[in-house]
Parts: structure tokens; sequence; C-alpha cells
């Protein structure tokens, strides 16, 4: 990826005071409906997820995005430059001592003492080094923190990579006869337009367990420029569109963490750490 220019940084600079972690104008998108399911050779965790990058443009897009919209501002979303994110050392055996620790984790008895502990670093090996290649793939564009009571993630999609996944996904389901889901329309004709650019930004993810399922909540999100939106612009359109992306990531990040374990879930934010439970 390319480097930050001096507007980059400018944005940078502000993402950092606002979130806690580390280092087309004019016309409207097809309304954001439908759900996309797995199909033909992408994973059902590629295409449920799609990625915190592909569900934050169609967070911003979908609901408060529409601030946008209305002062033709659009493309401002999009930049020429990408971030280039600082390295994580993924040693063979330091990949093999996170996913033996996440097994055992899924494979023992519940109890008070079934838990696994995971820094911000071993959580972005999980998904870097993630058997599913789909999954892996995705989070080469983005990199996660961790604060005391969310996710924080710094994200930065290449549109060409965006252009591509989402044709092959359209031509799945043309390819079955089945009709294309509302959500990669609005992709189709979003990313279309920015061939070449990046879609650099910042969000906060909150996870909680509830009813016996991991639920997401983005409490927050930042784009190009430093443009903030907060719960109330996020929720100030499509709510279904927001709740069904929550959803998926929801599913998605309960799926990675705890696979099929039995026992009650519990996800719980301290410091700089996030513990996984599973209790009778």
């Amino acid at each position: 990826m390319r480097r930050w220019g001096a507007r980059n940084r400018e944005m940078q600079e502000k993402m950092t005071d606002q979130l806690p972690f580390n280092e087309g104008q004019g016309s409207e998108p097809p309304a954001l409906e439908g759900s996309v399911k797995g199909s033909g050779g992408r994973s059902c965790l590629f295409w449920g997820c799609i990625g915190l990058a592909l569900v934050t443009i169609l967070v911003v897009v979908g609901t408060g995005g529409c601030i946008y919209m209305v002062y033709q501002q659009f493309e401002n979303l999009f930049e020429d430059e990408g971030t280039v994110f600082e390295e994580i050392s993924e040693s063979a055996e330091r990949v093999d001592d996170i996913r033996a620790r996440l097994e055992n984790f899924r494979q023992g008895p519940p109890g008070k003492d079934t838990e696994l502990v995971l820094d911000a670093d071993e959580l972005n090996i999980l998904l870097l080094a993630h058997p599913d290649p789909d999954l892996a793939e995705l989070a080469k564009f983005q990199r996660l923190s961790i604060t005391d009571s969310s996710l924080a993630a710094e994200v930065s999609l290449p549109m060409d990579w965006g252009i591509a996944r989402v044709g092959e996904a359209i031509k799945e389901f043309e390819t079955k006869g089945e009709p294309v889901p509302g959500e990669l329309e609005a992709l189709r004709f979003l990313v279309g337009r920015f061939e070449g650019r990046y879609f650099n930004a910042a969000l906060e993810l909150s996870l909680e367990v509830r009813k016996e399922a991991v639920r997401a909540e983005i409490q927050r999100v930042v784009v190009a420029g430093g443009v903030e939106f907060g719960p109330k612009e996020l929720r100030n359109g499509d709510r279904r569109s927001l709740d069904d992306l929550e959803d998926k990531a929801g599913r998605a990040f309960e799926k990675i963490f705890f696979g099929d374990a039995s026992g009650r879930k519990q996800v719980i934010f301290s410091g700089e750490k996030l513990t996984l439970r599973r209790v009778p």
C-alpha cells in the first residue's frame, strides 16, 4: 500500500484524538436491503461479515452517510493513498501457540476456568493467520485494537480489491440464476466509481453476549477528513440495514472466537485485553 499524504496524516491525528487505538456526487445509491449469504467458492464468513471495511462503507453511506449526498461530498470518502499498517510478528511458533490456545478453549468443558485472554496483536494474528483464506485476506486491510469497552479498527480498503470481490460475488449469484442481494448491488454502484482509490476509516465496535449470542454494535465511525458519525447519525437512516450489518458482524466474531463450542458465552473487555469465557 502507499503511504498517507499530508491530508491523510491530519485525519490520522484527529482519529487518534477521538478513538483509542495505536497507530460522486449527487445521485443516491440503491437501497441497502437483503442479505449476502455464502455462495460459490467464497466462505460464509467472508460474505456474511464481508469485513469491517465493506461494512463500514455500507453503514456510512446507507445510514448517516446521506449527509455526504446532500452536500455532494461523497467522493471525499475515498482517498488517493492508503495506510501502511505496522507489521505484526507472525512467527510460526506464535501462530501455532495462539491456535493451540484457541482450540483448547473451544474443546475444554465449560467452567469457571475455561477462558481465553487475547491482546490486540494476538487478535490480529488470529485473523491474519485464520485457516479460512478469505477471512485472512480481509484482515490485511484492517488493524484491531482493544479498549476498556470495545474494539477499535483502522481500515484501509483498496477499491480495486473491493471491485474485484464484489464482481465475484455478483457473478456467483448470476451464474446460479439467483437474484443479486441489494447489498451487493449497492456496493457495485459505490465501489465501481472509485477505481484506484482507498477507503480509509476508523470505527469503534462494541461486543457483548445477549440471548446466548454475540452481538455487535457500531458506536462510531471516523472517515476521510476526520468527519465523525456517532450513534445518532449512524441510526438516522435505514435502521434495518444497520441492524442487519451488526448482526452479521456479531455472528462472524462468534464463529471466529467460539466456533461450535458449548456452554454460555462471555466477552469481557478489560484494559487492552479481551477475555472470552465459556461457563456452564
